[in-house]
Order: C-alpha cells, then structure tokens, then sequence
C-alpha cells in the first residue's frame, strides 16, 4: 500500500473503447441533520494500492471479494479470469480462460467467492454454469445451468450452503431470484424472493437487466434488491421475508411497476432510458447497509457515474451522494472500503476509505438530528 496524496472530492467516470476518463460534479445528501456535499463529507480516504496485473492484461471493470485467507479475489469478466491477490496488491496467482468447453475455461465470470473448505466457487453470468476450483485455482468441476437465466452473484451462508442471485427461467412471470445452493452436490435447496415486477412487463425489458438483482448476507439475515426498485428486502436464511423498507433516495428515479403492457416499443425505449438501476448493497455493519447504483441513460451515454448511499437497515438514510468512485467491496472487519482511483485511468488502481464518524454516530443514534 502506499499513502494517498491528493484527491479529487467528486467524481464523474465514463468508458470509451476501455478507456476510463474523470470529470467533476457536486451533488446534496445528508447525514442527520450534517450536510453532506461531496464523498469527503462522509468518506476519510486512508490509503491507495496498486493491483499487480499478468503481462498484457489490463483490469476492467473487476469483480472484488475479501479473501477470507487474507488478501483478494479479483474476477475479471473480460478476461475470464479470476487473480488472488495479497492485502498489498502482489499478484499471487490467476486461472480461467476464455471459452466455453475447455475444464477450466469461464464463460463471462462474476465475482468468484472462497467457500470454508478453501475452494473457489464462480458463478457464469453468460450461462448459468458454476465451476468449483481447487485452493489453488486448479479446476475441479462444473455444474451446468444451475440458474437458467444466469447467476449475477453469489454470497456465503452459515454451514456448506451458498446464496445464488439470478433469474431461475426465461420465461415470462414472477420467478425466483434468491437460491440456497449446496456447491458440492449441485443442488438448489430453496428458491425464493420472486420478482417484483413480471419478467414480460414493458414487452420484455427486463431480459435486457443483465444484473436483476444483488444481495448480500450478515448473520441470519440476507438482505437483498431489485435493480429497478429503490427498496431492501430482508429474508431469513430459510428465505422467509422478514420486512421491506422503501429508501427515500433523492438520486434514484424508480420506474413503476405498469398497470398494463406497453405497446409502443419506442416508449419502451424512452422510458427505459429514465430509470436507476441498483448495483450492489453491501453489510458494513449491523446498523449500516451500503447501497450502490447508477442511472440506466450512462449505459447510452458510454459509461457510468456512479451514485453511493449509506442506510440503516429500518430505511433512514444517512447519505446519499451522486458522481462517486465506483465502490468495489468492503471489509465487515476492518470497515474499509475499496473504490477505483479517481486519479487513475485503470481499475487496477483503488483508493481506501472509511466512513466518518458523524456517519457511524447517525447510523447509532448517537449523531445530531
């Protein structure tokens, strides 16, 4: 790791032809009754880091994970690839090709967990395929379209099960999106959670949602979101819902669920174009749930700017700031966060940070109100 020098206070990132520029924008939240202006209101940048890259590899748009062994599981979606790194950014080995057929070889791969036996487990967003691999990354084996629609991601649970998050069939209809996986045996336990809005509404867009949903799990409790909903669902490990809290976010534009089906499809187009989509929610804390997400208009522009609030599991927000540093993952442990480098072209380059404790007061009860 190396010190952080100068940093920029708000941020707008944009891909063209892979190459990652930076522009600057200000945006309002709040934390209690604290203003809340730019990510440094409630962000203390603590320390960048570099990630070591293969030759001729240059990191895109990762999929990261705490390695419960110490260090980073980086997954790299255009590679195929999946690199574990030390806690410094020290490449300590990679696996995966590209393909399809091959053992080994990955298929568009999201982020790649460790599971408590020490092996690795990646979910294939492209075909529904999990593929089991060695502490070392030698390949094992690969159940083939465990999810039909293909897993977004996948969360650890207590015991030897995993969370699955995908579309359980392409058909049109509410159906499951949250899956207890047993990754030995191959088998989905339960299924849960049933979209909130019917795959075949406004004439099938939601097939074009490649992450429909995101979740991610602390203690007996998965909390779980929909990409078109400003909403938190929280569900039992037997996948019982226990409550949902609509969030009051000032940035997120919520496309309603329609009371009939479009006919036009370039008012389908139109209103496709005027929506957020929730990206990731992320536990820090019992009392503090991270949700990220962006507009749907930044994939036509060629890029996104991210938005990032922070959320108490009851609904209140504490801060909800547009144009961030995309966030990457956070470490429950330490409480440090992991963006991409503001002042960097490449994802290769993070930024660590930790939330200001006029957040973690507010989140207690203890901050102004």
């Amino acid at each position: 790791m190396r010190s952080n020098g100068s940093i920029q206070h708000s941020y707008f990132r944009f891909s063209t032809s892979g190459i990652l520029l930076l522009a600057f924008g200000i945006c309002i939240g709040t934390v209690g009754s604290v203003s809340a202006q730019e990510i440094t209101d409630v962000i203390e940048w603590t320390d960048s880091l570099d990630l070591e890259e293969p030759d001729g590899i240059f990191t895109v748009s990762p999929e990261v994970r705490i390695d419960p062994r110490g260090g980073f599981i980086v997954t790299d979606f255009k590679e195929s690839q999946v690199r574990l790194y030390t806690r410094s950014g020290k490449l300590k080995t990679y696996f995966g090709e590209k393909g399809t057929q091959a053992p080994g070889a990955l298929h568009g791969p999201v982020a790649a967990l460790r599971l408590s036996s020490g092996r690795i487990l990646v979910p294939e967003l492209l075909n529904g395929n999990l593929s089991l691999f060695g502490e070392d990354g030698t390949f094992l084996k690969r159940h083939i379209r465990v999810v039909a629609g293909g897993t977004n991601q996948v969360q650890d649970l207590p015991g030897e099960d995993v969370l699955l998050i995908g579309t359980e069939k392409l058909i049109p209809g509410s159906h499951p999106l949250l899956h207890r996986f047993n990754p030995e045996t191959g088998n989905i336990k339960r299924s849960f959670f049933p979209h909130p809005i019917p795959l075949g509404s406004y004439e099938n867009y939601l097939f074009t949602v490649g992450k429909i949903a995101t979740a991610d799990v602390r203690g007996d409790t998965i909390v779980a979101a929909f990409a078109l909903l400003n909403r938190l669902y929280f569900f039992d490990l037997d996948g019982n819902l226990k409550r949902e809290v609509e969030l009051p976010l000032s940035h997120f534009r919520k496309m309603e669920k329609p009371d009939r089906e479009v006919d036009s499809r370039e008012t389908v187009a139109r209103e496709a174009k005027e929506h957020s989509r929730a990206q990731n929610v992320f536990w820090l804390d019992d009392r503090i749930i991270l949700f990220q997400y962006y507009d749907s208009t930044d994939l036509f522009r060629g890029g996104i700017r991210w938005k990032l609030a922070a959320v108490t599991p009851e609904g209140e927000v504490l801060f909800d700031i547009a144009d961030t540093p995309q966030l990457f993952t956070v470490d429950p442990k330490t409480q440090e966060l992991f963006f991409s480098h503001p002042d960097h072209d490449f994802e290769n380059y993070w930024i660590v940070g930790r939330l200001r404790s006029q957040v973690v007061q507010a989140a207690n009860g203890t901050g102004s109100r």
